[in-house]
């Protein structure tokens, strides 16, 4: 299982590379479309559902030694099926968990915790810096001019709503320029160039929490694998 963190990272790393090699002179030109991109998203989740692999199997690993040292005896009470099967459950649930973490902030219905904006290529600085903010004021202003709608659903919204609500106005304000087609999210895992897990978080963003309790899984896992070993020691 160790070994499967390990590829998964290095597969990351073989996919950076690789881009970096061919992005490297122009990086400034397509930033916005890299990190809005496909590409980084699945680098994010393959470096983030590593990195949780090796580390859950390390923790359970450290658990299996410590109770090998506990009760010496327990290792040879078990049949060939028996521990096989408490092998796979062990391996599927490390699998489980560690996917679990880093595919959350992609669930569709928590996009309000996890994207900080939308990148707009065919309006490319019409939304401002294309956060709640930026996305709201444009289309106050636009249907002011054009009274599209009718302004109390449009002067309805605000920083506070929802990005279902922000983009549904915004498809059908402006549906006929395609913009609805190319909206491009800011994922969680856009914040860097590298496309990794977004530790740095401020305590102002909506993922905070997210973060620190996966933080504090890892310096809790952490902990357990130190205690395991002195004990064994």
């Amino acid at each position: 299982t160790i070994a499967f963190g390990d590829i998964l990272v290095s597969i990351y790393l073989v996919i950076l590379a690789v881009v970096d090699s061919g992005r490297e002179k122009n990086y400034c030109q397509v930033k916005e479309s890299w990190l809005t991109g496909n590409t980084c998203v699945v680098m994010g989740v393959l470096s983030t559902l590593g990195n949780h692999v090796s580390i859950f199997a390390m923790l359970t690993l450290s658990f299996f030694r410590l109770k090998t040292v506990v009760n010496y005896l327990w290792p040879r009470s078990l049949t060939r099926n028996h521990a096989i099967k408490i092998a796979t459950v062990m391996v599927v649930g490390i699998v489980i968990c560690a996917f679990v973490i880093s595919t959350i902030p992609l669930v569709d219905g928590l996009k309000d915790y996890f994207v900080s904006k939308y990148y707009f290529p065919n309006r490319r600085g019409a939304f401002g810096d294309g956060s709640k903010k930026g996305v709201v004021v444009t289309l106050k202003d636009y249907n002011n001019a054009t009274k599209f709608l009718p302004a109390s659903e449009v002067e309805s919204l605000s920083e506070g709503s929802s990005w279902e609500e922000i983009m549904n106005i915004t498809t059908v304000l402006f549906d006929e320029s395609s913009l609805a087609q190319d909206e491009k999210p800011y994922s969680f895992y856009s914040s860097h160039g590298v496309c990794l897990f977004n530790y740095l978080n401020e305590p102002t963003n909506s993922s905070f929490a997210f973060v620190i309790s996966i933080i504090t899984v890892n310096i809790v896992c952490f902990l357990a694998i130190i205690f395991s070993y002195v004990y064994i020691w």
